[in-house]
């Protein structure tokens, strides 16, 4: 019936009054907001669309009724406006052009189709942060940006991921000797080091085919003639996102960026790469799965003793410069420790990982254990009421 309807209001065959088209576009929205509210099983799309055509069909009849000279055809708002609505709600603007066009085969909508798209997309997004389908991710804990889960691309420092043991060259090192390294170890780039150890650039195969496309002898020439000397290298810091270093990289291009304390710009801790990232994020992803199962394994031991707690550390309590494998023996048998915020960043808390003043902890435990729990992380007894 819904469909029917649209396809009436598109055609023009449209016996409804505008009190009536009000009422069915509230009750198609009220009837969709309790079906996928309650967890049944419902769709998006089709309501989406089905609440645009009424809602175009009723600015078409109202300014078919106050200019009837200009707004010839109402039904022509009805397809704008079942564009406008999916293209909002699913943030698509180009998809919605392109299936709502599909239905009318009308060339002359294009552009009201655009601008309205655009639009609703542009005020959809100034109004709410999520789709109508990144939303539902968004409350199982997923949250992705452009495609990615950024929860775990922040919940992942660089100094977790990057590679320690690096290969070098220097600065006075001839170029055939750079070619045998790059030849041996098969690595795209290498970190340039001057005299002191401090890090004096990156050379890269690139690098070498410049030179080789030159009349340049090879054998006049070292490292540092052809290398990215510092002060034009993008440089990674152990405390940041791996989110954020790889924006940085892919904004440039770039497969690897040297790792460098942010006091010591020239010191070189390790290098991190696209590869290393990748294999942390499937790491990282694992082990969020892993904690995920034993906190419904957990669920359905203890469904009606079990609740979620939040717990901050301040900067006298006993935890506070500990790790979680140090904590380990005290804690309660029934916890979990699910996540740790820290500084506005979520982090997946690992044995090794150090616990620091300000820390959220996000535990499952049973309802029972909350005192030991606070005593174990506090180091004194709390009452329930706090």
């Amino acid at each position: 019936p819904g469909l029917e309807l649209i396809e009436e209001i598109i055609v023009e065959d449209v016996s409804l009054t505008l009190p009536m088209m009000g009422a069915l576009l509230l009750l198609k929205l009220v009837a969709t907001s309790f079906t996928l509210g309650s967890g049944n099983s419902g769709g998006v799309f089709a309501p989406a669309l089905f609440m645009g055509a009424i809602l175009g069909g009723m600015v078409g009849r109202a300014a078919h009724t106050f200019w009837p000279g200009i707004a010839v055809n109402p039904g022509a708002y009805a397809i704008v406006g079942m564009a406008a609505v999916f293209a909002g709600a699913a943030r698509a603007p180009i998809t919605a052009v392109l299936i709502v066009f599909e239905m009318s085969n009308d060339y002359r909508l294009i552009l009201p189709l655009m601008l309205a798209t655009v639009l609703a997309t542009l005020l959809a997004e100034a109004m709410f942060t999520e789709s109508i389908y990144t939303l539902k991710l968004k409350l199982k804990g997923i949250t992705l940006n452009r495609g990615r889960d950024e929860d775990i691309l922040s919940s992942v420092r660089v100094a977790d991921v990057m590679r320690m043991e690096h290969i070098t060259v220097s600065v006075n090192d001839p170029l055939p000797r750079l070619v045998e390294v790059l030849a041996r170890t098969h690595y795209h780039g290498l970190p340039v080091l001057d005299e002191n150890g401090n890090l004096a650039g990156i050379v890269t195969v690139s690098d070498l085919d410049r030179v080789r496309e030159g009349s340049v002898d090879m054998t006049t020439l070292t490292v540092g003639d052809v290398c990215t000397p510092r002060e034009k290298l993008l440089t990674a810091y152990p405390d940041e996102t791996i989110g954020d270093v790889l924006q940085r990289m892919s904004r440039r291009g770039l497969g690897q960026m040297p790792v460098v304390p942010f006091g010591e710009q020239n010191k070189l801790l390790g290098m991190i790469s696209r590869e290393t990232i990748v294999r942390a994020y499937n790491v990282a992803l694992v082990e969020r799965a892993e904690v995920q199962h034993r906190t419904k394994r957990l669920q359905l031991d203890n469904v009606d003793g079990t609740e979620f707690v939040v717990i901050e550390l301040g900067p006298e309590d006993t935890a506070v410069g500990k790790t979680i494998q140090e904590l380990a023996p005290n804690l309660p048998h029934e916890c979990v420790l699910v996540s740790i915020r820290r500084d506005g960043r979520l982090l997946i808390p690992h044995g090794d990982t150090l616990l620091q003043p300000g820390d959220e902890i996000t535990a499952f435990i049973d309802s029972d254990d909350e005192a030991a729990l606070n005593s174990c992380l506090h180091g004194r007894k709390v009452p329930a009421s706090e």
